[in-house]
């Protein structure tokens, strides 16, 4: 066998001879795994012909295959260890992952192994499966706050860019999917060499690598389909967005700004820069909106980062009479950040708050899934370690650098959801022309 191993702080990085790349974390002191497998694609390497298609396959992949005849044998073998499984669509990635007791060495990876390479469709299974798609799709749409943030993404913030496609608004495209068009897309994507497989828990390494290259070694590698850049020129003109709905009691509220890609070297600096800004009741926004202005009950920003992009949002909900007023509080609370940038205790404090907060919200499940995405996106994984090391390298200058990049008041864009006498668009388009 022929394996690059890469070690990575408490990690092992492994890459078998088809291509297909392993992360491995041995946690000693705990009596679970968690088994996870990562395809790089997801709905921006989709088209509007096919949104929805990596979303129905991640579906189908659930309903047994040669060991596991049906989805009843799998969920069974799962959980009578004490285990679970699920499967997520992102922008970028489809994730699969089983946890499992210990003592039932490895199972996750046997699960994963019936799943992907001898997973079986019928077209009378995909039917059925599709009644269950349409069910949760329809799931958000009682969701006024989610439908919301969806349009405000794709009008304002990507257009008619691949990463403003939603696979939860597509019931067309899946009622036209065929058992044809889902083993098209497997053979597209599920190559050995666009694969990771991660393993978080009680393993030993040596007998996880081998168990995995047994399994998945014969996988074939091939070419993959790439997915199109984000470039500047997709960011719409438009910069407010009003969406206006019968009996809001509250108005709901979204400024937006761009932030750079997960990829990018100021990774580390803008999730300070966003902590800082509306993380926590400590932050600017929460002391501003909450406890001095009294403009509501929380405020939050948040980023949303993909490979060479990504936006920061804040968001809040407000009383409608004091809908401009919060939005002038949080223009206000943006242009001093853009002028004069951190102090350094706001910079010591948040260093150790991100730090800390890395550890004590550590998850096997999600660790293994972070880790096999960052493989699959970044080539590496981004350890804890690391990630420290990034936060503490990071020093005043670059948040003011990146905020006067990221923060100017041109590239903010605004979106209101409230009833419609809430809802004039120039005025809130006024609003962000004169912030100042």
């Amino acid at each position: 066998m022929s394996m690059k191993d890469m070690r990575f702080y408490d990690c092992r990085y492994f890459e078998l001879s088809n291509g297909l790349r392993v992360v491995i974390t041995p946690m000693r002191n705990i009596l679970g795994v968690t088994a996870s497998l990562m395809v790089r694609g997801g709905t921006r390497a989709e088209t509007l012909e096919t949104i929805g298609v990596s979303h129905a396959m991640e579906h189908m992949f659930f309903k047994g295959g040669k060991r596991y005849p049906n989805s009843l044998a799998l969920a069974r073998a799962i959980e009578s260890s004490g285990g679970n499984h699920n499967a997520l669509t992102g922008k970028e990635t489809v994730s699969f992952y089983v946890q499992h007791g210990s003592f039932k060495r490895n199972l996750g990876l046997q699960a994963l192994e019936d799943m992907i390479i001898y997973g079986k469709y019928t077209e009378e299974e995909l039917e059925k499966e599709k009644t269950a798609i349409k069910s949760e799709l329809r799931d958000d749409f009682d969701d006024v706050d989610k439908i919301f943030l969806r349009k405000l993404c794709k009008k304002l913030l990507f257009g008619e860019h691949p990463l403003g496609y939603f696979y939860k608004e597509n019931e067309k495209t899946i009622a036209r999917l065929t058992v044809g068009s889902l083993m098209h897309y497997r053979e597209q994507f599920y190559k050995a060499n666009n694969l990771v497989i991660s393993v978080v828990g009680n393993v030993s390494i040596d007998a996880t690598i081998k168990d995995i290259e047994r399994r998945f070694g014969k996988l074939e590698q091939g070419s993959v389909p790439s997915w199109q850049e984000f470039l500047p020129e997709h960011v719409p003109q438009e910069r407010a967005l009003v969406f206006p709905r019968k009996k809001k009691k509250d108005a709901t509220i979204v400024l937006a700004s761009p932030a750079c890609g997960y990829s990018d070297a100021d990774y580390y600096a803008f999730d300070i820069l966003s902590s800082i800004l509306g993380e926590g009741m400590g932050s600017r926004l929460f002391q501003r909106f909450r406890d001095k202005d009294g403009l509501g009950y929380s405020i939050d920003s948040y980023t949303d980062q993909y490979f060479e992009t990504g936006f920061l949002l804040t968001m809040w909900k407000t009383d409608p009479a004091n809908i401009e007023r919060s939005v002038v509080a949080v223009l206000d609370e943006y242009r001093k950040f853009f002028e004069t940038g951190v102090t350094d205790e706001e910079l010591r404090n948040m260093k150790g708050y991100l730090i800390g907060k890395s550890g004590i919200e550590l998850k096997c499940q999600e660790l293994s899934i972070d880790y096999g995405n960052d493989v699959a996106l970044l080539g590496k994984p981004r350890t804890i370690n690391e990630y420290a090391k990034g936060i503490r390298a990071v020093k005043k200058e670059d948040i003011l650098r990146i905020a006067r990049t990221y923060l100017d008041k041109i590239k903010l864009k605004l979106g209101i959801c409230a009833e419609e006498q809430y809802c004039g668009k120039e005025k809130f388009e006024e609003l962000l022309s004169s912030a100042s």
